[in-house]
């Protein structure tokens, strides 16, 4: 829904203001020397380029429906608690690039710490940080 929601703010409100920008430098005369005309062509790039990828991203994107969701592992939809020998407790929730908050312990299935946990079962062992972890419990990504 972030990414919907960037997509039509960009292409809805960007978009028209980097249009704008490109109409008011022109008006300027001799576009082969108008500094402010090349950055907002530039500035349009940008923004055609983010639209594209957005685009793509979404076209590829899939819900996570949690009764499909394997449990027997980590897997992207997961939510995994890991416990070091000092008792120190961490959950984190595996879901998409868009929904990753760490602050809230949800991290994207791309970043380095969801690739280390993907895969691994309950009782596993991960070292993170130069500390190790025991995987206790895996359950849906929503809660345990």
């Amino acid at each position: 829904e972030q990414a919907r929601a960037e997509l039509r703010r960009l292409m809805e409100v960007e978009l028209p203001a980097s249009a704008d920008e490109i109409a008011r430098a022109r008006s300027h005369g001799d576009l082969s020397e108008n500094y402010e005309y090349k950055a907002a062509k530039e500035k349009q790039a940008r923004l055609m380029s983010r639209i594209n990828r957005l685009r793509a991203d979404l076209a590829h994107a899939r819900p996570i429906v949690p009764t499909e969701v394997d449990l027997a592992h980590i897997s992207v939809g997961c939510r995994v608690e890991l416990i070091d020998a000092t008792g120190t407790k961490l959950v984190y929730s595996l879901l998409g690039p868009w929904d990753s908050n760490p602050e809230q312990g949800v991290i994207s299935y791309q970043s380095p710490l969801a690739q280390s946990l993907i895969g691994r079962k309950q009782g596993d062992t991960v070292e993170m940080d130069g500390r190790v972890f025991t995987i206790t419990a895996i359950g849906p990504g929503v809660s345990f």
